[in-house]
């Protein structure tokens, strides 16, 4: 049996965030509808995308990238006409262009929305009576 000790804890560059609402998404359905998928296929296939994204481009532009090569390689007819369609993505003769790319993706980004999220959660947890006390200490006079 394998020891825990010897196994890495995952950090930030093994995660993507994906939104809890993404299957009912309009830009989801959108999707679906123009590739002919449900939606819950469609939810998988962009997973497998921006986790791809997330790895091999590392500033939102991967060179050479064409809408034949994106419909090949995540075996979806219409997939990359279908992310222009709800621009999700910019495609051109010199490749393909994640827009907000460095809002979602990357260390920085994953760090930045984890620490907003414990926040939230930190101040989720703070009671009236907290707050009423810390309140009263802070403003003293």
């Amino acid at each position: 049996m394998a020891s825990t000790e010897n196994k890495r804890k995952p950090t930030f560059e093994h995660y993507i965030v994906v939104r809890k609402s993404l299957p009912a998404d309009t830009d989801v359905v959108q999707i679906a509808k123009i590739t002919g998928k449900h939606c819950r296929w469609i939810v998988g296939t962009l997973i497998e995308f921006w986790a791809w994204a997330d790895s091999a481009v590392p500033d939102g532009f991967a060179p050479g990238v064409s809408r034949d090569w994106i419909d090949e390689y995540f075996r979806c007819r219409k997939f990359a006409e279908a992310l222009e369609s709800v621009g999700w993505l910019v495609l051109s003769d010199a490749g393909a262009t994640l827009p907000d790319f460095d809002r979602f993706m990357g260390n920085s980004a994953k760090k930045r929305i984890a620490n907003a999220k414990r926040q939230a959660d930190c101040r989720a947890n703070v009671t009236p009576d907290a707050r009423q006390e810390r309140d009263e200490s802070v403003t003293r006079v």
